[in-house]
């Protein structure tokens, strides 16, 4: 069998297997008799497994059992996944292992392989590359004027409401080894200046009975 098969080429090898089987499986017509004066009832069309054309140990599921028993569907199966898994990418290690097919690189016209240093973090490092190309005009080769991260970076961010929160993150990070350290430390919140501090809902007016 060739190493590469089209889907049609599976299809129609799976075709042919079961019309023989059902071919070995159909009596012979009975005597000389010519193929038109065959009852109707015996002219069910190929592939059709009934009472007059087959025996008792031969049922509409006896194709499929064939097919299974020869190994037929598990061959064709095997050929399907072998050829879509040649039309994929390899995946890729810390160093490329795999080789990109010609006809990926024939159907580009330009492409970038790319993550982040040492790997860590792949999804941060594209959120990154697409807001910096967000920003650049396409005009040159130049970096845009962006930081390469944010404040937060790939780091995990707690955020404690109450005395008792803060002191149970000093609790967990004492326990467990992590590279953190304390941004802020704890106090009341504060309002900025500009923040509105005078409601634009007029106050209610109340009647003489409080409504």
């Amino acid at each position: 069998m060739p190493d590469h098969l089209s889907d049609e080429e599976v299809m129609h090898l799976m075709q042919t297997a079961k019309a023989r089987l059902i071919k070995a499986h159909t009596p012979a017509v009975r005597g000389k008799k010519a193929q038109n004066e065959i009852p109707a009832a015996e002219c069910a069309g190929v592939g059709t497994i009934t009472k007059q054309n087959s025996t008792v140990d031969v049922n509409n599921s006896t194709p499929r059992k064939n097919l299974k028993a020869f190994n037929l569907v598990k061959e064709a199966n095997r050929v399907i996944r072998e050829m879509r898994a040649k039309e994929f990418l390899s995946e890729l290690s810390t160093t490329p292992g795999g080789k990109q097919h010609a006809n990926h690189d024939d159907a580009s016209q330009g492409h970038f392989l790319m993550r982040d240093i040492g790997g860590y973090d792949r999804v941060y490092h594209l959120n990154r590359i697409m807001m910096a190309a967000a920003m650049a005009d396409g005009q040159s080769k130049k970096p845009v004027d962006m930081p390469d991260s944010s404040w937060v970076e790939k780091y995990n961010v707690a955020i404690p409401y109450t005395d008792a929160e803060h002191l149970m993150m000093f609790q967990a990070l004492a326990t467990i080894p992590s590279d953190a350290q304390e941004l802020s430390k704890r106090g009341k919140s504060k309002e900025t200046d500009d923040t509105n501090k005078i409601s634009p809902v007029a106050k209610p007016k109340r009647n003489q009975y409080g409504i």
